[in-house]
């Protein structure tokens, strides 16, 4: 888990779930889903984007990074994911 230190978070928690996927809890409060296969390269990809991506920062929030070419963000915070439409975007429509 050395590489976590280079974006200054250390691991809290490692689990087995009971379906023997991998889940990690960093000390802010994140949890990681890093699945059965290529772990390493998931949070690899975790620490690429870490920097760059506002939210992966945020205490509470839930990562899945089980996606090939991704992943997705959840914040623990909200239940509900927010919703825009075209009246809040954009006036002229």
């Amino acid at each position: 888990m050395a590489p976590l230190a280079t974006i200054a978070r250390s691991p809290a928690a490692l689990t087995l779930t009971p379906r023997r996927a991998w889940q990690l809890t960093l000390d802010n409060g994140a949890s990681l889903e890093l699945g059965r296969l290529d772990t390493d390269a998931r949070l690899n990809r975790f620490i690429a984007t870490y920097p760059q991506v506002a939210a992966l920062q945020a205490a509470k929030t839930q990562v899945d990074l089980r996606y090939l070419s991704g992943f997705t963000i959840r914040n623990a915070v909200s239940s509900a994911p927010s919703v825009m439409t075209a009246s809040t975007t954009n006036k002229n429509l």
